[in-house]
């Protein structure tokens, strides 16, 4: 089975709120790089890598690998 991360375990883990990265994750907003390498580092720590470049300009790219879509 393939991990998948949830908004509220990715907040948790990375000290923003759910909704915040909600809208990240549907392309409402573009995350600042500080939060992209925040985003990036906690879900590395969740079990997925992913890159601070990808959370700032493929956004889909990060939603396949954290939701497995």
């Amino acid at each position: 089975m393939e991990k998948k991360i949830t908004n509220i375990e990715l907040a948790k883990e990375s000290g923003l709120t759910p909704a915040y990265i909600s809208f990240i994750l549907t392309g409402k907003y573009s995350p600042s790089k500080k939060t992209a390498i925040v985003l990036s580092e906690a879900t590395g720590r969740l079990g997925i890598k992913t890159s601070s470049i990808d959370f700032m300009f493929n956004i889909s790219k990060v939603r396949k690998l954290i939701r497995g879509e």
